[in-house]
C-alpha cells in the first residue's frame, strides 16, 4: 500500500507497474484498469463537487462578514435581513448552476 501510495503519481512508474502485473496475472488485469478508471472519475467528480461547496461557502462568508460590519444597535435587523441575503445568494448560485439564463437584464438593452 505504502508502495502504491509512492507511485500513484508518476505516469512512467504506473506503466511499468502494469505491465510486470498484468505478465504475471494477464486475466486480472482487465480488473485492474476497470478499478483504475473507477477511481480516476470517482475522484474527478468529488473534486468539482468540493470545488462548488468552496464557492457556496465563500458566498456565505462575505455575508457574514457584511453584517459583522453593521452596527449593534441594528444587530436583530441586520442578521434577519442577512439571512434572506444568504438565501438568495445560494440560489442565485442555484440558479447558475443550471441552464445559463439572465432574467435580470432588462428588455430595453436588446434595443
Amino acid at each position: 500500500q505504502a508502495e502504491w501510495n509512492a507511485i500513484k503519481h508518476d505516469d512512467k512508474l504506473i506503466n511499468q507497474k502494469l505491465k510486470n502485473y498484468s505478465s504475471a496475472n494477464m486475466k486480472r488485469r482487465g480488473g485492474l484498469m476497470n478499478f483504475w478508471s473507477k477511481q480516476m472519475k470517482s475522484s474527478t467528480s468529488s473534486n468539482t463537487t468540493s470545488t462548488s461547496s468552496n464557492t457556496m461557502s465563500t458566498s456565505s462568508n462575505t455575508t457574514s462578514t457584511s453584517s459583522n460590519t453593521t452596527s449593534t444597535s441594528d444587530h436583530l435587523h441586520n442578521s434577519s435581513s442577512s439571512l434572506a441575503f444568504s438565501s438568495s445568494t445560494f440560489q442565485q448560485l442555484g440558479d447558475n448552476a443550471g441552464p445559463q439564463q439572465v432574467p435580470s437584464s432588462p428588455p430595453s438593452v436588446a434595443t
